[in-house]
């Protein structure tokens, strides 16, 4: 569903009953929309699901509250509202709704450290997909399960798990998830100091991101192919790409992204035995995030 933002308080005004209820599980996925209205809308949701019986969309309420939970670092809310989605979907039965709730209250057990919970869902969803719906989407726990694997250090095992999704992705031909399988195939190389591959496999995610004009992958691939060359030793080219994305950073206003590249490379300058120019880079971390720098 597409909807123009413009004109949301008259659609919201002219429609009823579940197409409103759908309307209004589409509005709160835009990022752009205040927390607190999305909320709104998800809560409004969810009680005009429950007054219709539409057992499905009141479990999507669900996961919509628990993902907006999760933005705000609400972590035990999340994982509350995900099962309260998973029990629902278990009843209905919604298999596709099931795999999702159970992955992404296995995400909020990883990002809390707490593997075995984590690694427990991210296998039922495995299963679900496997007997329910004949593999489809099984991406999603492979690489969650790889992360969860990388987290604890087992880079051979996170590896596999991220090979096993790759060669799902590659199936669709959707160059976005394309593109960031490769990006977390070239990480685990990096970690293991295997840099060669490591580039490689980033080289290939810029060239995606490349045709597909997605800027912030290419600032994401242009900082990993810097860190790969570093690696390598070959400092002069690891600045040439960290100072590539600390141009797209600078395009896109965005100052958290821009300070680690700034950091990144002044640190580089320091390698390079040249310390006015990383006092120049360092500086402006502090005093000018937004502002563009002369090289």
């Amino acid at each position: 569903m597409h909807t123009d933002l413009h004109s949301l308080p008259e659609k919201l005004a002219s429609t009823t009953g579940e197409e409103r209820v759908a309307l209004l599980l589409e509005l709160a996925k835009i990022r752009s929309r205040s927390h607190h209205q999305r909320q709104t809308w998800t809560q409004e949701a969810l009680a005009l699901a429950k007054k219709f019986n539409l057992p499905k969309k009141i479990g999507e309420s669900y996961l919509r509250l628990g993902e907006l939970a999760e933005e705000v670092g609400e972590y035990q809310k999340a994982i509350s509202y995900f099962q309260r989605a998973g029990d629902l979907f278990k009843t209905v039965p919604d298999y596709e709704g099931l795999a999702i709730s159970h992955n992404k209250t296995g995400i909020i057990y990883g990002r809390e450290g707490q593997y075995s919970q984590a690694w427990d869902y991210f296998h039922q969803a495995v299963r679900i997909r496997k007997a329910h719906l004949h593999g489809k989407g099984l991406e999603y726990p492979y690489d969650n399960i790889g992360i969860v694997y990388a987290e604890q250090g087992d880079y051979a095992q996170a590896l596999k798990f991220y090979l096993k999704s790759l060669s799902i992705i590659e199936k669709t031909g959707d160059p976005k998830k394309i593109a960031h399988s490769y990006i977390l195939i070239g990480n685990i190389y990096t970690y293991q100091n295997k840099f060669e591959h490591g580039l490689e496999y980033h080289q290939k995610a810029l060239a995606v991101y490349e045709q597909v004009g997605n800027r912030l992958g290419l600032s994401d691939c242009y900082i990993n192919i810097g860190i790969a060359y570093q690696g390598l030793g070959d400092l002069n080219r690891a600045l040439e790409y960290h100072l590539k994305a600390l141009a797209i950073d600078q395009e896109m206003a965005d100052m958290g992204r821009q300070t680690q590249s700034l950091n990144s490379i002044g640190r580089l300058y320091e390698a390079l035995q040249n310390p006015e120019q990383a006092l120049v880079y360092y500086h402006h971390t502090i005093v000018e995030p937004y502002g563009n720098i002369a090289r």
